[in-house]
């Protein structure tokens, strides 16, 4: 009978371990991601093609070609991508749903991974 109570005792102290840890780690998570978003808020001006005019010209070409003059630059991105992928034959597809949230920083305004 000792042995069950010894048994219960530390299965219950394990479990609060384990709670407690969690909720440290999402607390931890929680303001990973407000410290991040409050960054992101900081003005960063807008683009300009004065701002690559030291780059190489290949690179000059694609971001005024990708980035209209004005746009609002920020240093924080928040990149949500889903979709489906195919992990089976052609016969037997087997889709299966797939995402990923990737949440982007970068120390200067232009970023791309």
């Amino acid at each position: 009978m000792v042995w069950l109570w010894i048994f219960l005792v530390s299965a219950l102290f394990a479990i609060l371990t384990l709670i407690i840890w969690r909720n440290t780690d999402v607390h931890t998570d929680q303001k990973a991601w407000k410290k991040l978003e409050d960054l992101g808020a900081s003005e960063n001006g807008t683009y300009s093609p004065e701002l690559v005019v030291n780059l190489p010209e290949p690179a000059k070409r694609y971001f005024n070609f990708t980035i209209l003059p004005g746009t609002q630059l920020t240093r924080v991105a928040e990149i949500e991508m889903g979709g489906e992928i195919g992990m089976g034959t052609k016969q037997h597809p087997t889709i299966k749903p797939c995402g990923r949230i990737k949440f982007s920083h970068r120390p200067l305004a232009l970023f791309g991974d």
